[in-house]
């Protein structure tokens, strides 16, 4: 089995974050949201701009793991 890697995010890791991000966020609320809420919310909160400005948060911590060269979490 391949080692997993775990780091604290960064600016080079947006790309990552947003894809996790979008993909929890569907599997945990699509069900109990309309189509056209799910397509607003993820357009405004998994944005660049907005996820850009998440890590530098004081109050943030995001932390990805990768395995096989695949993001795991």
């Amino acid at each position: 089995m391949e080692e997993l890697l775990i780091w604290k995010a960064g600016g080079a890791d947006l790309a990552a974050l947003q894809a996790i991000g979008r993909a929890t966020f569907m599997v945990t609320v699509a069900a109990s949201n309309s189509p056209e809420d799910m397509a607003k919310y993820m357009d405004e909160q998994f944005c660049g701009e907005h996820m850009a400005a998440e890590p530098a948060h004081p109050g943030s911590r995001f932390f990805l793991a990768e395995q096989a060269g695949r993001t795991a979490g």
